[in-house]
């Protein structure tokens, strides 16, 4: 993913803050459960619900799909 605009976010835990910057990129997912819609309006940086950092869809551009999975059945 590329930034499209300055991002300030934040994750759960540990509790820490990021900035993105313009133009920075970062490999990012997106995922969901089976039976469930996939979220396509935000992307995170890790399936760890606690310590990702997620952001806007409309912050971002693709750039390039690394890896396809169907969603998961946990």
């Amino acid at each position: 993913m590329r930034f499209l605009e300055e991002v300030d976010v934040g994750a759960v835990h540990p509790r820490r803050r990021r900035v993105f910057r313009l133009g920075e990129e970062e490999v990012m997912v997106q995922w969901g459960l089976v039976g469930r819609r996939v979220d396509r309006g935000t992307w995170w940086t890790s399936t760890d619900i606690n310590g990702a950092y997620i952001v806007m869809s409309a912050s971002v551009e693709v750039l390039e799909v690394l890896e396809e999975q169907p969603p998961t059945s946990w």
